[in-house]
């Protein structure tokens, strides 16, 4: 019953002024008294086409305008009904053993109140269980989402290492041939100032060729002499050939006589001795 026990309902009355708002139910421990049967003095009376029941227990309700009139009938009530209590116009409810009081005034803080929340409140939770049904397959639905988003952001991740990748080879590549467009730049600019130096050695040189050319026709005027010189020489050189050739013959036939001319004085001297060893042999 959410109530709280008392000695004396005048006592925790005279404190009623103080309670604004919420329910307050009061059980008093005190002995019975005589009931007053009164039943236009009831809530019964205030309803029309109640159930029997529900009329039964609205008898037992007395209605009053003011508290201090409820007190005096609180007094009045006994033992032989012990369902018998008076309630005022502005919510004090007593009886002999309890006393409630209701300060608020909102019709939804009473028993329909509650059944109207109820029904919103039910509606309300069939609303959220759909929308909660629907923010479960929305969550669903973003996770499936959600992991295709990691997969593709793992790709671009992939595809953005290989690019990185691809980028530093390009970069090095290109800082490659920077550098070598350096040198190349680098190169020509020396090739231009050789070619200076080129283009005036090659004035020097046609200088050298056309005295070369000169040096050459008077060589070739020389070789012409020359030739006419080897000419005769030749000519002169086959004749000492044929003359030593003819000397080397008389000089070979010269050494058969004098061979033959030796032989000859050897078989003489030979002849000799011979001679000179018989005459010898013979004295």
């Amino acid at each position: 019953m959410q109530a709280v026990c008392v000695d004396d309902v005048n006592t925790a009355a005279a404190s009623l002024a103080q309670l604004h708002g919420g329910n307050m139910t009061l059980l008093i421990d005190t002995s019975s008294a005589e009931l007053v049967d009164d039943s236009t003095l009831t809530l019964a009376a205030k309803v029309t086409s109640a159930p029997a029941v529900v009329l039964e227990v609205l008898r037992t309700v007395r209605i009053t305008e003011s508290l201090d009139k409820a007190l005096a009938i609180r007094e009045q009530l006994g033992n032989k009904d012990a369902d018998a209590s008076v309630i005022t116009k502005d919510g004090v409810w007593l009886s002999r053993h309890w006393l409630r009081v209701c300060r608020d005034k909102n019709a939804k803080a009473g028993v329909l109140g509650r059944e109207h929340d109820m029904r919103r409140l039910k509606g309300e939770i069939r609303e959220l269980n759909a929308r909660s049904d629907s923010a479960i397959k929305l969550v669903n639905d973003g996770r499936l989402q959600l992991k295709k988003f990691e997969e593709h952001r793992d790709e671009l991740q992939r595809n953005a290492a290989t690019l990185l990748s691809e980028y530093s080879e390009i970069k090095a590549e290109l800082d490659a041939v920077r550098f070598r467009t350096d040198q190349a730049n680098a190169r020509q600019a020396a090739i231009i100032e050789e070619s200076s130096d080129i283009e005036k050695e090659h004035f020097a040189a046609e200088e050298q060729i056309r005295e070369s050319r000169s040096e050459s026709a008077r060589a070739t005027d020389r070789l012409a002499e020359l030739e006419q010189q080897r000419a005769a020489l030749e000519s002169h050189r086959e004749e000492l050939r044929a003359e030593l050739h003819r000397v080397r013959v008389q000089a070979d036939e010269d050494r058969m006589q004098a061979h033959d001319l030796a032989i000859q004085f050897e078989t003489r001297r030979s002849s000799k001795d011979s001679a000179a060893q018989s005459l010898a042999r013979m004295e």
